[in-house]
């Protein structure tokens, strides 16, 4: 009986050769265009974040590089800032992100002890557009024409692709860019060498940068971070039911 032939084999992209899309211009053309000009940075501490601040660096951008922390006082995030200060040379302002308001707005993980206290707080609805605005007045920046470099590329997903292929990687409307979109996992690690900036102790814990009280951040925290781990649940007490959930 004869062999059916094999099937060909779908050719392996090569990890250095950036991603193309049809009209959309490289991101190496879109950093020369922005040189000289003022961005401010979102650093999630999150690879992607950190090499666009890197890559627009080079590429004469001047950049003003800010965080935005879920757990205020978080000794992993207050650590791994500091590191990254040393090594950019630049301080990296801290911010309470806009998710941490509506967490405490919404009650979350809070004991009925707490509850009244927090509505009565009035907490503010935070958005990323506030953060933006107050960080161009820290750094003095004109807010009309100043953009917020953030790390997204169009190999993280098929829905961010077809959104650059639709939309462009400047969204003028929020006053964004993405200046490594058309980068492959290679590129972001090959600049991270090249500038000898280590990735935070969240890539060992969770495998990418703190950002939640689910269970992939919360039980790593209460087993391998107890300093941590109280901070969490000093700011939401019933943190501990997610690590319970998870046990039973």
């Amino acid at each position: 009986m004869p062999t059916a032939a094999p099937a060909p084999r779908k050719p392996r992209s090569n990890p250095t050769e950036y991603i193309t899309i049809p009209g959309v211009a490289p991101s190496a053309k879109l950093r020369e265009e922005w040189a000289g000009k003022h961005v401010l940075v979102s650093v999630s501490r999150g690879k992607d974040s950190l090499a666009s601040l890197l890559a627009a660096r080079d590429s004469g951008i001047n950049v003003y590089p800010y965080h935005l922390s879920h757990i205020p006082g978080l000794p992993l995030i207050t650590e791994s800032l500091a590191d990254l200060e040393q090594a950019l040379g630049m301080p990296i302002p801290d911010l309470p992100h806009p998710t941490f308001w509506r967490w405490l707005r919404e009650s979350q993980l809070q004991p009925p002890e707490r509850w009244e206290t927090l509505m009565a707080a009035n907490l503010p609805r935070v958005s990323y557009e506030d953060v933006r605005l107050l960080m161009c007045a820290h750094y003095g920046l004109d807010p009309e024409t100043t953009y917020t470099l953030v790390g997204i590329r169009a190999g993280d997903s098929t829905m961010r692709a077809r959104a650059i292929a639709k939309n462009g990687p400047v969204n003028h409307k929020r006053k964004a860019i993405w200046p490594v979109w058309d980068w492959k996992i290679a590129h972001i690690h090959a600049a991270l060498r090249q500038h000898n900036v280590t990735l935070p102790e969240d890539y060992r814990l969770f495998g990418r940068s703190y950002d939640g009280l689910s269970y992939m951040f919360s039980g790593p925290l209460a087993k391998f971070r107890p300093k941590d781990w109280a901070v969490v649940q000093q700011w939401f007490p019933l943190v501990g039911t997610v690590v319970d959930r998870a046990a039973l």
